[in-house]
């Protein structure tokens, strides 16, 4: 079911253009959505400013319902000011800016100072604030507005706060575009219809031709549908179990009861899921389909179609990595002839066995992260708030990557983590396009360096009169790969 919020981000998503310079203001949640939807569909290139400052935030893990939170300047890939934001604009090099105000007139006369008269106002708004200069300024001013009647889209505005180059309105019932200075109906929403539109103005609707906006794309929609676990997004396990200890024992022992400010719930992912699996089975009738999805999502979802609650889910036991489930799908019911199987691994591959998080009463391995040092490829192994280890990979080169410092503390080394490490700087590694990574020299007086790098999958290459250099290959094997999923399926 498509929700008007939906066609209201996907609206303003649209209205960008591929290289556009794209503002928003504070209490602008759908414009940042919008802007960061349209950078994973269609405008790859266009540059997201926002009111921390951040120039191009990646991913930002919010912690709060915001568009104005320190995450969007945390992980930005440059900083812009506010106050440069104005000078940008007024120097015509702001494409885009999203703003919002009160009342609106046919006119694209913007209000957000007073209701009533201005000397004895019903009601004082907060005034213009950046609209006044940004909406003039921008070469094409965005107005959004979560509410359409007559007191909001009125035949004129009570005061102008701000005037000139609003090119588009979006609302939850249509989208109006600016034409010789007069608003022009352009598009009303699947949701919403002509009638509705004209009784909630306050103003006579023109149009040129009366059109649909376009529902969402399967592309956009999945955009929209992502998971984001909120200000869970990005944060170690180590860290959760010291700020969230309480929803991390609910996330792993009490999925109903898990919540996190932003996030989608257990049961919205279920029906997510379902939704999405019923859409591909009817798609193709007769044939054979392949779906991949993440462990939770995997054990979610089997277990709903065996007909278990989420609490009775939650007592099941994780699958194997790559592990296969069968569905069958008839008459719009799935059946599951099995799951979680992973005969095709040994225990030499097997993953999941070897966790020790698989064992643990709260589901987690807990205590263990990695800190980016501020060095680039230089990651600190964190337990708590000490310091137990580090990891580097010093250089990327060729398609190598070579590992610099790597140590661990006694106690660490007891825990077999140093292949975790590997894994760090491997990850690192492909990353930044290198598909090996190589040891450096290993002094051969070096018997424990020697035998880890064996035990841990590398493979001499080099080797003089004192030291010798591992490799490890890890780039993929497509034709392999494919043709052991086509011998497992077949299975």
């Amino acid at each position: 079911m498509i929700r008007p919020c939906d066609m209201m981000v996907v609206a303003m998503s649209r209205l960008i253009g591929d290289g556009d310079t794209v503002f928003h203001g504070v209490s602008s949640h759908m414009p940042m959505i919008a802007t960061l939807l349209a950078k994973k569909t269609h405008a790859p290139n266009a540059v997201h400013l926002n009111i921390p400052g951040g120039v191009d935030p990646v991913k930002p893990a919010l912690r709060e319902y915001t568009s104005a939170g320190g995450e969007l300047w945390e992980s930005a890939c440059a900083k812009l000011p506010l106050m440069e934001v104005f000078d940008l604009s007024m120097r015509g090099g702001l494409d885009v800016a999203f703003l919002s105000g009160v009342q609106f007139d046919s006119r694209g006369h913007v209000n957000a100072s007073v209701i009533g008269d201005y000397h004895k106002p019903k009601v004082r708004l907060p005034g213009g604030a950046g609209s006044a200069v940004l909406i003039p300024t921008a070469r094409r001013a965005i107005i959004w507005r979560t509410k359409h009647d007559k007191r909001t889209f009125t035949g004129k505005v009570d005061f102008v706060t701000a005037r000139g180059n609003v090119s588009d309105i979006v609302t939850p019932l249509c989208v109006f575009t600016m034409h010789e200075g007069e608003l022009i109906l352009k598009s009303v929403h699947p949701t919403s219809s002509i009638e509705e539109v004209a009784a909630n103005t306050g103003f006579p609707i023109r149009y040129f031709s009366i059109e649909q906006t376009p529902p969402p794309t399967s592309e956009e929609l999945r955009a929209l549908r992502e998971i984001d676990v909120g200000y869970w997004e990005d944060t170690p396990w180590a860290e959760l179990e010291r700020i969230d200890p309480e929803q991390l024992a609910n996330f792993s022992n009490d999925s109903q009861n898990w919540h996190v400010p932003g996030c989608e719930s257990f049961a919205e992912v279920r029906e997510r899921m379902r939704k999405a699996l019923t859409d591909i089975a009817e798609a193709h009738p007769n044939g054979t389909v392949a779906v991949f999805s993440h462990g939770m999502a995997m054990r979610i979802i089997v277990g709903t179609l065996q007909g278990m609650t989420l609490h009775e889910i939650d007592k099941t036991g994780h699958a194997e990595n790559t592990a296969v489930a069968k569905l069958e799908y008839e008459n719009g019911n799935f059946n599951v002839v099995f799951r979680d199987d992973a005969s095709h691994l040994g225990d030499d591959i097997s993953t999941i066995r070897k966790q020790p998080w698989v064992n643990d009463p709260k589901g987690f391995e807990g205590g263990l992260y990695y800190r980016a040092s501020g060095e680039a490829g230089h990651f600190d192994v964190m337990h708590g708030e000490e310091i137990i280890g580090a990891v580097s990979v010093e250089s990327c080169r060729g398609g190598v990557g070579t590992i610099g410092e790597f140590w661990l503390e006694e106690d660490a080394q007891k825990r077999d983590l140093g292949e975790k490490l590997v894994g760090q700087a491997l990850s690192y590694a492909r990353s930044h396009g290198c598909s090996i990574l190589s040891t450096g020299r290993i002094a051969k007086s070096n018997l424990v360096g020697l035998h880890c790098a064996e035990k841990w999958g590398f493979h001499p290459v080099c080797e003089d009169a004192e030291s010798v250099t591992f490799e490890k290959n890890f780039e993929y094997d497509e034709e392999s790969c494919w043709k052991r999923l086509q011998e497992v399926i077949e299975k």
